[in-house]
């Protein structure tokens, strides 16, 4: 953890010191931090700082940050800031952000009214 806070990173900095925590809203760190990559989909909204290797991840479920891991750069290993999220959430998460993804996929070939029709129903 020492390493991260002297990163030349500030969100890394940020997570290292304690800044967000789980239960901080995911608006907040995007006020601080604007994001590169953001994913909102259903109950949840995932935040990409960076480029792999060495990014950080944090996710969000219902708008607040739930867990944040940054993953290993080249020499240095990743790290887990935290995670309050059992099996089960992180599961449903991940099928969420699939059928995200999917949906972009298709809605380029087959037209947003198409995408919308077919990846609305649950």
């Amino acid at each position: 953890m020492a390493a991260l806070k002297e990163s030349p990173d500030p969100v890394v900095r940020d997570f290292a010191y304690g800044a967000f925590k789980a239960g901080t809203t995911v608006e907040e760190l995007i006020a601080k931090h604007p994001v590169p990559f953001i994913a909102r989909h259903g109950r949840y909204t995932d935040l990409s700082y960076g480029v792999e290797p060495g990014a950080l991840w944090a996710f969000a479920r219902d708008g607040r940050l739930y867990y944040a891991i940054s993953t290993p750069s080249g020499s240095g290993s990743g790290h887990c800031f935290f995670c309050t999220a059992s099996e089960a959430e992180l599961t449903d998460r991940q099928r969420s952000f699939e059928r995200y993804r999917f949906g972009n996929c298709f809605q380029a070939v087959l037209g947003p009214a198409a995408v919308a029709r077919e990846f609305t129903r649950e």
